[in-house]
């Protein structure tokens, strides 16, 4: 008999796995960003110069992860409370618990 190996991490977000380390949710306006060295980064900006809304993980430890981005505000927003339903401990922290 031959042993299946489970899919479903590798197929599930990076986060949805380590959701326990986050405490909240955070959707912010972000654009492109040229550093010093010619790399790029995403970086927050005012919204009529956002490129992506990206949701954020507020981490327990600090700081914040982006967990995805999205074309508009309003799908960001919908993600965000979809996260906010499905994990309730997300809403100790950040800019929507």
């Amino acid at each position: 008999m031959t042993r299946r190996k489970p899919t479903a991490p590798a197929r599930s977000p990076w986060w949805m796995t380590r959701i326990h380390e986050f405490d909240g949710v955070e959707v912010h306006p972000c654009r492109t960003e040229t550093a010093a060295d010619g790399s790029t980064l995403q970086e927050q900006c005012e919204p009529e110069a956002a490129e992506v809304w990206s949701v954020f993980g507020h981490r327990v430890a600090g700081g914040v992860d982006c967990f995805m981005d999205f074309p508009t505000e309003a799908e960001a927003r919908s993600f965000a409370r979809k996260l906010l339903a499905t994990y309730p401990h997300l809403m100790k922290f950040g800019l929507l618990g």
